[in-house]
């Protein structure tokens, strides 16, 4: 009965370091893996209505000026330089800080008709070399008289 009882103990001690080993195993393919670090992003908030941030600005109704505000988020550590390209068009205007500062405030109207543009910003790390390309849009939706509670539909 004893050779058993120290058989049994030795298998016991054996799975005890086997299950710990695996544990610190594990544990290392963790410690090992990258963490979830976010993309770097554009995002755009419309003013004087803000909303939380993202990929896209439209005014909360049809007609109207708004100002569309174009930040980078999520760049890793290091200096930059940015430019901006930003869509040559009527209903875009009055550029804040858009040739290499790293935000960019537009103004734009709202007329009533379909409306996308893309703006595309590029932040140059010169620290690192590394250089991020990146687009966010101007959209506003088609609106038609009549209909509605304020006197207009989304057509």
């Amino acid at each position: 009965m004893k050779p058993f009882l120290v058989t049994a103990f030795v298998a016991g001690l054996m799975f005890i370091g086997s299950a710990s080993a695996q544990n610190a195993s594990h544990a290392a393919r963790i410690a090992a893996s990258p963490t979830d670090t976010p993309s770097p992003q554009l995002v755009c908030q419309v003013y004087p209505f803000p909303n939380a941030p993202g990929l896209s600005c439209s005014g909360p109704v049809p007609s109207g000026t708004y100002q569309a505000v174009f930040n980078f988020l999520n760049l890793p550590a290091g200096s930059y330089t940015y430019s901006w390209n930003i869509p040559s068009q009527p209903r875009i205007y009055g550029l804040v800080g858009c040739t290499t500062g790293a935000n960019c405030t537009v103004q734009f109207r709202a007329n009533g008709d379909d409306f996308n543009e893309t703006v595309t910003a590029t932040a140059y790390n010169t620290t690192t070399g590394q250089q991020f390309v990146l687009t966010a849009y101007i959209t506003q939706l088609a609106t038609c008289n009549g209909g509605g509670t304020i006197g207009y539909h989304w057509c």
